[in-house]
């Protein structure tokens, strides 16, 4: 993993590498959060969000796409400073210094192809589909202890685009639902054009809003980056800056009352 790691920074580097202070960012792409590493336009709001705080105390922000458990474990083990899209609720970051305020919000349901009788009623309705899910995602105890019961109909993919992968699946008709935020498959699905799609019901248990979080090394430096990180979002707010940039990935403030009229594409 290791020389993976540093293979993907030095491709994706450049002469601005040697600024004096660097804050390396890793994940797997999950637009609109976070995307592909090599879309300087629209790398996600969240990534946006740290180029644009840190770049007012001259720390550059570097990010590179891993599978998931990779990106968790480069940050664990120092190699990487910064995990995007964390959570707190998930026992493998935990270890990990959490702003104190968060960088955005998801929203877990169950996605599958337009016109299937098939709504979710509680675990006992999932007896009758196969799930597409992510390998090493944190889904919430409820839902995630469902699908660790034995010979339950559970397909997970990893690498670093794994939501096509099951998009690609649903449309095949080798799963029937798939769980994943709103947004994300949302965006995704666009640009895959695939429009054949419902939302059909939020995962059981709290965890169905949950709060994302760009969350750092366990040392003085990544506590540094979380406060950073916190104040500098809350200035951004104020100044009708990160409206400004989740507009751009078609989002609206976590924070603000959600209305029928912004949330259209339900």
């Amino acid at each position: 993993m290791r020389w993976i790691l540093g293979l993907l920074l030095c491709l994706q580097c450049t002469v601005s590498c040697f600024a004096a202070e660097r804050l390396v960012l890793a994940a797997d792409v999950w637009c609109p959060y976070n995307c592909q590493a090599n879309h300087r336009e629209r790398p996600g709001y969240m990534i946006e969000l740290a180029q644009r705080v840190f770049s007012e105390h001259g720390i550059e922000v570097q990010y590179v796409n891993l599978p998931w458990s990779r990106a968790k474990a480069s940050v664990s083990e120092g190699l990487a400073q910064g995990l995007v899209g964390a959570t707190l609720d998930d026992p493998d970051t935990r270890h990990l210094v959490f702003p104190d305020h968060a960088q955005g919000q998801m929203h877990n349901v169950f996605v599958g192809r337009k016109g299937e009788n098939w709504r979710y009623q509680g675990l006992s309705s999932l007896r009758t589909v196969r799930i597409g899910a992510i390998q090493d995602y944190e889904y919430g105890p409820t839902l995630d202890n469902y699908m660790a019961i034995p010979n339950v109909p559970v397909h997970t993919v990893s690498g670093d685009r794994p939501l096509t992968r099951l998009i690609r699946m649903l449309q095949s008709r080798r799963i029937d639902v798939i769980v994943e935020d709103h947004s994300v498959f949302r965006y995704t699905a666009s640009s895959l054009e695939f429009t054949d799609f419902e939302l059909l019901g939020d995962i059981p248990g709290p965890t169905a809003l949950t709060n994302l979080y760009i969350a750092f090394t366990p040392d003085p430096q990544g506590r540094r980056y979380a406060e950073l990180l916190s104040n500098g979002v809350a200035a951004l707010r104020a100044r009708g800056e990160l409206a400004e940039i989740m507009a751009k990935y078609e989002l609206i403030d976590w924070m603000q009352p959600l209305t029928k009229s912004s949330n259209s594409h339900d």
